[in-house]
């Protein structure tokens, strides 16, 4: 019965490393203003933000994310997460383990000119060394990982990630970093809804 008559969710996202009281409050508050934005019934339809995953960028070994990435590999090969939002460093990661979109065939040509003061960026070439270096004999460790907001130090720059650190409901979600972003998953679900989440965050 609960399964039958649940909300269908209309948006589906993660907030990695955003597990505390305080984020819950200001997640609640985020998807209320944006369900009230867009005159969205509750009733019939559900945006849902999850805040329990922690992924540390620093995590060489890949022990501490182990969990994590299970999931979030099963959830984009799914197509059941739209995006992933946190901090830049660990969304950077995440860009070069190939979970997001690259935004140039998401977006069309005014949509594009719209989000690019935005775009956050991964190097191709940088990740084709990566995704090569046991091939090659290369530690993957010692490879330099470009500075995302800095597509001028990159051979070939991707925009992968929108830049949200000046948005204030992000802020009261992440206390804890002033570098925020999110990435849009591969086999994003709801794209006319991610869309219209976007506009809502860059224009708050």
């Amino acid at each position: 019965y609960q399964k039958v008559t649940a909300p269908e969710v209309i948006l589906n996202g993660v907030l990695i490393n955003a597990h505390n009281i305080e984020a819950d409050t200001a997640r609640n508050e985020l998807i209320a203003d944006f369900s009230k934005m867009l005159e969205i019934d509750t009733k019939e339809y559900e945006v849902t933000l999850n805040t329990s995953m922690h992924y540390s960028a620093d995590d060489t070994s890949g022990t501490a994310n182990y969990e994590s990435v299970q999931a979030l590999m099963a959830w984009t090969a799914a197509g059941t997460v739209d995006f992933i939002g946190g901090d830049h460093a660990s969304l950077t990661k995440l860009a070069y383990n190939g979970y997001f979109l690259d935004l140039r065939e998401f977006l069309n040509k005014d949509e594009l000119k719209k989000y690019e003061p935005y775009f956050l960026y991964m190097d191709a070439a940088v990740s084709n060394t990566l995704d090569n270096s046991l091939e090659n004999d290369v530690d993957s460790a010692t490879v330099k990982i470009p500075d995302c907001t800095d597509p001028n130090s990159m051979k070939e720059p991707i925009p992968v990630m929108i830049d949200l650190s000046k948005n204030a409901k992000f802020g009261e979600i992440y206390t804890n970093s002033d570098a925020l972003a999110v990435g849009l998953a591969q086999n994003a679900p709801n794209k006319e809804m991610l869309l219209e989440f976007l506009d809502f965050l860059i224009e708050e």
